[in-house]
């Protein structure tokens, strides 16, 4: 809950998205291809710069 807050915040003065991860995750799924995953979201968004935390 702490964290929503705090993306409140940002959306004051910031074009914000909140990504989570995959429900399901298949054996053998490195953070390299959750990585993929989400620059593919982030190319279909139109999202060319961004700061992730």
């Amino acid at each position: 809950m702490k964290n929503i807050l705090m993306y409140k915040l940002f959306t004051k003065e910031y074009k914000t998205y909140v990504f989570s991860r995959k429900n399901h995750i298949e054996e053998g799924c490195s953070t390299r291809d959750m990585a993929e995953d989400q620059r593919i979201a982030m190319k279909n968004l139109g999202i060319k710069n961004a700061h992730i935390n």
